[in-house]
């Protein structure tokens, strides 16, 4: 029992790692797209979605997403989102580190809805990529969205604009943004 609960997880990894890997590839043979981001919080538990969102549709589901971040330095990159759908049951391995090749792994909560989050960053001349998988739980099956984001490497700028930066990126907390993009993901069939 617990071999096969070990293999399922392994396998939810490696999906996980080849999301992340098409991301990349996708990333490097696309034009670079930029946005301005800010994500919306409610005080209550209810999900409120702007009515300015955006209808997005990915690999048979339809989903309601903003056009940007409302960031000055950071901006979406593949965008929307990508949805997969692994028909394992969810798991959650939490492992590695972020600038490590496989990302950093690790479990996220927000209301009452359980993410496995796959974070991966790395830079390039003047910004630094990060690659975002989000998994979690879907009608028995765990759903997979994907997207990236380009941060504006602060030390770039001179003050003021270099402390604005760093607050910008210290402050950013892009889960309650994906929390409000899956509690509107429905099946188009």
């Amino acid at each position: 029992m617990n071999k096969d609960k070990s293999k399922k997880t392994m396998l939810l990894v490696a999906l996980i790692l080849v999301v992340i890997l098409a991301t990349i590839i996708t990333r490097f043979f696309t034009k670079d797209r930029t946005w301005p981001i800010k994500a919306e919080t409610s005080s209550s538990t209810e999900i409120v979605i702007p009515e300015n969102w955006l209808s997005g549709e990915s690999e048979g589901f339809i989903f309601k997403y903003p056009e940007n971040f409302g960031t000055k330095y950071i901006n979406p990159v593949d965008w929307p989102i990508k949805i997969n759908i692994s028909k394992q049951a969810f798991s959650c391995l939490e492992a590695g580190n972020e600038i490590s090749l496989a990302g950093e792994t690790k479990l996220e909560s927000v209301g009452n809805r359980e993410y496995c989050v796959t974070r991966e960053s790395e830079g390039a001349a003047g910004s630094i990529y990060t690659n975002y998988a989000y998994a979690f739980p879907y009608n028995n099956e765990t759903l997979i969205m994907t997207f990236s984001s380009r941060a504006t490497q602060c030390m770039n700028y001179d003050n003021p604009e270099q402390a604005e930066c760093l607050t910008e990126r210290e402050s950013f907390n892009i889960t309650p943004l994906v929390d409000k993009i899956a509690s509107t993901i429905k099946s188009s069939n």
